[in-house]
């Protein structure tokens, strides 16, 4: 499976456009900088995000943080960034305290980019109105997240030869998407995020809006869209009892054959659909071993 074939399966994406990016505002803390930023994902529509970087000024290696999935998407990039939110899933705090600049964004339909009064419908209108266009959410969130890179390379303060990306859940489920679709990824983490469209079609799974594509369990699973991330690095961090997880080492099997230069491995912790600081710590050190 090509990425021009997986591409047919997603639509038409937004047009490209220049982010024409600026910071809205700085708060210093003790480890870190954080700011806000503005960026354009499309030439009518602006978004924020948030960028931690180190107190000291200098190159850094990048890494592109993801939110999970939250039944009301409240907190969507706040979580990661550890301004509301579960603490075990501030991993771009973390982060940018050991020498990163982490960029944290929402996807659409959460965090600032959700409607508060109703954001379970909000996330299905703008999945639904994509569809009947022969468009895909998913092709949105991809196309906003290659945004969201461009807007990192504009910085004089991001080494643009590594940049790395690392989910929870969710986060980790489009980090393999964006990661087999662009090649700028060169390390990503995928925690309890990596479930088969095969293993999905349980009730008590099910497959969530971002990842609904006509007619896409047909043609490929989800280890057609791991094996496209070589030459770069993957690492699939999964849980005993995270139903998420579920068929994530036969995955890891299939597509493992696939990679002759980049490494693809494979962490199995005990726990639930969790991120523990001895998982968090696996993932670092995996990232630190391709950007660092």
């Amino acid at each position: 499976m090509s990425r021009a074939k997986i591409r047919l399966h997603l639509g038409r994406y937004p047009d490209k456009c220049d982010t024409n990016g600026k910071v809205v505002e700085s708060v210093r803390f003790k480890d870190y900088i954080r700011e806000k930023v503005s960026y354009f994902v499309e030439r009518d529509e602006s978004v924020y995000a948030y960028v931690l970087r180190p107190i000291d000024d200098g190159i850094y290696p990048a890494i592109l943080c993801h939110h999970q999935h939250q039944e009301e998407r409240k907190f969507g990039k706040d979580e990661p960034a550890g301004i509301q939110g579960d603490k075990t899933m501030n991993y771009a705090e973390e982060l940018a305290k050991i020498g990163y600049i982490t960029f944290v964004p929402d996807s659409l339909a959460y965090g600032e980019r959700r409607d508060k009064e109703d954001p379970v419908g909000f996330n299905y209108w703008v999945f639904a109105t994509r569809l009947v266009q022969g468009k895909t959410l998913l092709a949105k969130n991809l196309h906003d997240l290659s945004q969201g890179i461009d807007y990192l390379e504009t910085r004089s303060d991001v080494d643009k030869t590594r940049i790395g990306f690392i989910g929870h859940s969710f986060g980790g489920r489009i980090g393999l998407w964006a990661a087999s679709l662009d090649k700028r990824i060169k390390a990503t983490v995928c925690h309890c995020g990596c479930i088969s469209y095969k293993e999905s079609m349980t009730r008590d799974t099910g497959i969530q809006l971002e990842f609904a594509i006509h007619g896409i369990a047909s043609e490929l699973d989800i280890e057609d869209v791991i094996k496209l991330i070589e030459p770069n690095n993957l690492l699939l961090s999964t849980t005993s009892c995270d139903k998420w997880s579920r068929g994530a080492k036969s995955t890891f099997q299939k597509a493992k054959p696939f990679f002759d230069v980049g490494n693809l491995e494979f962490i199995l912790s005990e726990g639930g659909h969790e991120f523990s600081e001895e998982m968090r710590l696996n993932a670092y050190a995996f990232l630190n071993r391709f950007l660092k």
